[in-house]
């Protein structure tokens, strides 16, 4: 994991997730794209699962900002740094733990697409947290 910047990984891990948060947003508002969601069954997502969504968009753009935080592109103090280095660590589980659910799927737009998303989306969290902790105090460049 040593190609790139961590803010390189940062990047791309908070694109990654602010495109999920985008799909997950759309499926909250109704789009027909629920083959690729939630196990696949429904076309369009049921209220419970478009409330889930939208909890979901949220989330993903809290983990965006948390991978970029790490990586010191937002100013933070250290009690915030603590909060940015657990939080991509408990990202890249959540990924990975997304990829086993994903790759289980009954859905084949999970297995095969959702899956790898968020296996790339684990490995760059895992090239963030590796990455030496930039000073706190500072922000953006």
């Amino acid at each position: 994991m040593t190609a790139g910047s961590p803010r390189t990984w940062a990047l791309a891990a908070a694109s990654g997730f602010s495109g999920v948060a985008l799909f997950q947003v759309a499926l909250a508002l109704g789009a027909p794209l629920g083959a690729a969601a939630w196990g696949g069954a429904e076309r369009v997502l049921s209220p419970e699962h478009r409330v889930g969504s939208g909890v979901a968009a949220l989330i993903l753009c809290l983990s965006a900002l948390i991978v970029c935080g790490r990586a010191g592109l937002l100013k933070r103090t250290p009690g915030w740094m603590r909060l940015f280095r657990a939080g991509t660590w408990v990202l890249a589980a959540q990924m990975a733990l997304n990829t086993l659910a994903n790759l289980a799927s009954a859905s084949p737009w999970e297995r095969y697409l959702m899956s790898v998303l968020t296996l790339t989306l684990c490995v760059l969290c895992l090239g963030v947290t590796r990455s030496p902790v930039p000073p706190t105090g500072g922000g953006g460049r």
